[in-house]
């Protein structure tokens, strides 16, 4: 049985044997999100969004403001529609229970269309004054990484097994390898156990290093310090608390990975290993899936 039942997977702790793996982790910030057409838009504003943004229609932009403690995402999605983002810390999540997507009131909405042009410039300060209907979406990861995403005649993939926080901006990515890689090791297994059993052993240590180095990125692009992350997390788990020590390390370790192959605490440092997904151990037919060079970034 593959279980592919998103983020609230009802198979998880089937697989892991505990339920300490349901948890999902609120990361302490929203996504504000809008949606608009360019026919919608004025027309000197998509000659500036041009202008500004020459790539737009070939990648995604993606803009910091640290002395706000924020930073967004712009891009084209097709046939003329417009998608942008804004994360902006939260102390507890603002969707109802069970869900991600919450409604604006219309004074939050007029409040963030207020300040936007201060904050983000005059070009996406009026993309977001002039898109309608902008929504909410909390940001999650689990909260305990999975150590294994099978057990016995049992495999989850996908948001299922490691749902993660979209800074990596390989969320989708890692569900297809996922589904990838199962139909290759279902090529050449010998039975269902040694096919899940190698699927999982392929699979987890990429999806925690993705999940946990996307966890750091949303921290450092948010100008978040380690003890801020950690309130959020405990005030939602266990109301408010005067907890303010890191456990990304301790996490790190959990999961079955080296300290030293990813960026922890305040660093705020990109690991070209982090990016590596070392194929030198797998079959030639399961190479390919994943990048084979390091991303070399400078120290922030």
């Amino acid at each position: 049985m593959v279980g592919a039942d998103g983020p609230r997977s009802i198979f998880r702790a089937s697989v892991s044997g505990s339920t300490a793996h349901d948890k999902l982790r609120f990361a302490g910030y929203v996504a504000w999100r809008g949606v608009v057409q360019e026919s919608k838009l004025p027309s000197d504003l998509i000659t500036l969004i041009r202008r500004d943004f020459p790539l737009f229609s070939n990648c995604l932009y993606f803009l910091l403001n640290p002395r706000e403690g924020q930073s967004a995402v712009l891009y084209d999605i097709g046939n003329g529609v417009v998608n942008w983002l804004v994360y902006q810390g939260c102390d507890c999540p603002r969707a109802q229970p069970g869900r991600t997507t919450a409604t604006a009131t219309q004074a939050e909405i007029d409040a963030l269309r207020q300040q936007a042009r201060c904050v983000w410039g005059d070009t996406f300060g009026q993309l977001i004054e002039c898109t309608p209907d902008a929504f909410q979406n909390d940001i999650y990861d689990i909260a305990v990484p999975m150590k294994t995403f099978a057990s016995g005649k049992i495999c989850i993939l996908g948001d299922a097994a490691h749902p993660v926080t979209p800074h990596a901006v390989k969320g989708s990515n890692l569900t297809i390898q996922d589904a990838f890689v199962l139909a290759s090791v279902a090529q050449h297994a010998n039975s269902v156990d040694e096919m899940l059993a190698e699927y999982s052993r392929v699979r987890v240590e990429e999806c925690n290093r993705t999940l946990l180095l996307s966890r750091h990125l949303g921290r450092v692009l948010n100008n978040m310090p380690d003890d801020m992350e950690n309130r959020a997390f405990f005030a939602q788990a266990h109301g408010p608390s005067s907890h303010s020590g890191s456990n990304f390390e301790q996490l790190v370790l959990a999961a079955g990975l080296s300290p030293a192959a990813l960026p922890i605490g305040e660093s705020q440092r990109f690991f070209g290993d982090v990016w590596r997904f070392m194929e030198d151990s797998l079959p030639a037919d399961q190479r390919g899936f994943a990048l084979r060079d390091g991303l070399q970034m400078q120290d922030w």
